[in-house]
């Protein structure tokens, strides 16, 4: 076993074996909270996709399950098929009824994520590249506490805390679990703590040039369609959802670490060269000297530079956020507004009014976004100077005119 978790459960023997107070029991807690309630002995790693299939509430209520099942099904075989050359996908869409096809949308979701490839699929893209970057699908867990063999009383009561966290959802008092206390059966609020997070970003304009968010386009006012959604992690979390959007929890983490070294060599040199010539004495000619002084200088540097890059990645997915794409919620009022002053024909010579806008909404609207969080990426640099050298040469040269003869040195 890791040596601080062996020194955490003789912290528990040692300051709580038998918890007799609430301080006692707060060591229980905060041990759950730093290694979990279970451990995973083994796990399944490989790929996986989802399809949902969003239906529109007139269409479920007059189709039968049957019929919504087989239309289900033709839309996953088109999906599969669809962008890829000799397919039959153009049939397979042309079989399904039209209502559906024309109130119902899509949600795919691939673990390991792909990117679109022409002439290609998503799903047969998927199935090619998650063989070479697999993901956990499966975990075995056994209870933490079965892992404590020497110490029964603090085996015991750790599996106790353990039981009413999972039951509740809750940390436990000392005398929730010895039954004194009202235990807190709730799992979940009466009220949610708000709108979904992910408002700011899903239904907004967005610059990908600026890679910025802009100003939300869809109107997020009405609530009374949706039911809240709750945290996947945390489930006494519950959020509002306005109408035309939507949220599925695709709860997953993954930790990513790497090492790369790069080696690049730098050579720097400078060479200078100076010439100076002066003149002096002598008369109509005779006796004239002239001193010529070349200075070269030579300067040189070597650099050898070692690039240490140090990755560790940890992203943790919540849910993915996403507007119905038909029908598209409506335009929120000013959207609509901003929408309605737009000209209704292009001149190029007046295209200040589309800079304002595009400023204002940007180019594209985000209709999804995973919901999460990540943390990534250290990086040191170290330079090293190998080589340094510098020269100086001078060469000076005099002249001497003595009428028939010339005399250099």
């Amino acid at each position: 076993l890791d040596p601080i978790f062996i020194q955490s459960v003789d912290l528990l023997a040692s300051e709580a074996s038998n918890p007799s107070n609430e301080e006692n029991q707060i060591y229980y807690n905060q041990f759950i909270e730093t290694f979990g309630t279970h451990y995973v002995s083994r796990i399944i790693v490989g790929g996986t996709a989802h399809l949902y299939t969003l239906m529109d509430q007139s269409y479920y209520k007059e189709s039968s399950y049957e019929e919504r099942t087989s239309q289900v099904s033709l839309m996953f075989q088109y999906k599969q098929y669809n962008g890829q050359i000799g397919s039959n996908s153009n049939e397979i869409w042309a079989s399904m009824k039209e209502k559906f096809r024309t109130t119902s949308s899509t949600l795919s979701i691939f673990r390991p994520p792909v990117a679109s490839k022409e002439n290609k699929s998503d799903w047969e893209t998927w199935q090619n590249v998650a063989g070479n970057y697999p993901v956990v699908i499966n975990r075995t867990l056994f209870s933490i506490h079965d892992l404590i063999k020497d110490k029964p009383t603090v085996r015991e009561h750790l599996r106790k805390t353990i039981e009413f966290y999972l039951q509740k959802g809750v940390m436990p008092t000392l005398a929730e679990l010895n039954g004194q206390s009202k235990s807190r059966n709730s799992l979940i609020s009466p009220k949610p703590q708000g709108s979904i997070i992910g408002l700011d970003v899903v239904g907004c304009g967005y610059d990908p040039l600026l890679l910025e968010s802009k100003y939300c386009i869809f109107d997020q006012s009405n609530f009374t369609e949706n039911e809240p959604w709750s945290d996947p992690y945390n489930k006494t979390l519950m959020y509002s959802i306005p109408n035309g959007w939507f949220a599925v929890n695709t709860p997953e983490s993954l930790t990513l670490d790497g090492s790369i070294l790069v080696t690049s060599v730098e050579d720097y040199f400078r060479q200078t060269r100076t010439v100076t010539v002066r003149k002096s004495g002598g008369f109509i000619g005779i006796g004239q000297k002239r001193i010529q002084r070349t200075v070269t200088e030579f300067y040189r540097r070597f650099y050898q530079d070692y690039y240490n890059l140090v990755l560790r990645m940890k992203q943790m997915g919540w849910y993915t956020l996403s507007v119905s794409a038909f029908p598209y919620p409506k335009l929120n009022p000013t959207a609509q507004v901003a929408f309605d002053n737009l000209p209704t024909h292009f001149d190029v010579k007046d295209l200040k009014i589309w800079q304002d806008f595009f400023d204002i909404f940007g180019t594209h609207v985000v209709v999804s976004s995973n919901m999460g969080g990540q943390v990534w990426a250290e990086t040191w640099y170290e330079k090293c100077l190998t080589y340094e050298h510098t020269q100086t040469w001078i060469d000076e040269q005099v002249t001497t005119n003595w009428l028939f003869f010339i005399s250099s040195r």
